[in-house]
């Protein structure tokens, strides 16, 4: 059933919940709907007094300080409320902003959208894809997830013709099998205690990751997007955390690599493995980007925002 086709009928939830279990740092997220609260009448007197590029700078200051206590996974919120100041959007800015411009023309075009907002700590597109399997697997009748799980595990198996190190081999077959002891968990559980979970969802970040690495390192035909070595490409595609790669002893300085963030070559990859088709909305010109497997099983399409500046994905979603 594609996105666009859905009912009208839902309510907009809040983005934050103050008592969200998950979340332990209390305090900070108090201090920040405080400040959230406050931010239109802040944001206009800044904004008054400052250039372009000075508001730009400080509202990338204000998201790189408030980002970490954002959930990883958001409840879901309408169009109207994703484009709002007091929204945790990717850059907390002015009412008159044409990227929420762009944002509330969708909600009108599309009233039925829904929205996760995800964290926006490098692992974003990992996180909204994983998100999105999820909640459609929890959704699914039981004969439809047995065809899914069976369908990507034969697939996962593929790649491990492509894998030559027995070490790798024992850590990938290590996160297959967290990746199907969750994702089976969920005749049990609510997708949000997995996907809300650090332990949990980081883990099935650095699932995704890995088996993007694996599909790039076994597929000529996404090797052919890499510029530079493959094998250095999807050794840093797999790392959580920024790395070190130089240092300079005589003035005492480090050169760190950051996260390396996933685009284009691994939704593809992503869609080639799990066999889905995902659509990518570009929030500040509203073209989509259709990624069709070649060999698709029968699940729903994911769709996900995609904000260029700074480079961004959340996870669009049915009511």
């Amino acid at each position: 059933m594609s996105i666009f086709s859905i009912s009208n009928q839902f309510q907009s939830s809040l983005l934050l919940q103050a008592d969200r279990p998950q979340n332990k740092t209390g305090g900070i997220k108090n201090q920040y709907l405080a400040e959230l609260s406050s931010m239109p009448r802040r944001m206009a007197a800044v904004f008054t007094h400052a250039s372009e590029q000075r508001r730009i700078e400080l509202c990338k200051r204000r998201y790189e300080a408030w980002k970490e206590c954002c959930p990883l996974v958001s409840n879901q919120v309408s169009l109207a409320t994703y484009a709002n100041p007091e929204c945790m959007f990717i850059y907390p800015g002015p009412e008159r902003n044409p990227v929420r411009e762009q944002i509330r023309e969708l909600a009108v075009r599309c009233p039925g959208i829904e929205v996760r907002k995800i964290r926006g700590d490098g692992h974003c597109l990992f996180r909204a894809i994983a998100a999105g399997l999820f909640i459609e697997l929890a959704r699914a009748p039981n004969q439809q997830r047995c065809t899914f799980f069976s369908l990507v595990e034969s697939r996962l198996h593929q790649l491990f013709y492509s894998i030559t190190s027995p070490e790798y081999e024992g850590a990938f077959g290590q996160k297959c099998d967290m990746f199907f002891e969750l994702a089976r968990s969920l005749q049990n559980r609510s997708p949000e205690v997995i996907l809300t979970n650090p332990g949990t969802s980081d883990a099935l970040v650095s699932f995704m990751r890995s088996s993007a690495a694996c599909c790039i390192r076994s597929t000529p035909q996404l090797q052919a997007f890499i510029s530079g070595s493959t094998a250095e490409y999807c050794q840093a595609l797999e790392r959580m955390q920024p790395a070190v790669t130089s240092i300079d002893v005589f003035n005492n300085t480090e050169t760190v690599a950051p996260v390396q963030m996933g685009d284009e070559l691994e939704i593809r990859a992503l869609s080639l493995i799990f066999g889905i088709n995902i659509r990518v909305i570009n929030i500040a010109t509203g073209n989509a980007t259709a990624y069709t497997s070649p060999n698709p099983i029968p699940f729903p399409e994911l769709v996900l925002f995609y904000l260029p500046n700074p480079g961004h994905y959340d996870l669009a979603c049915r009511p």
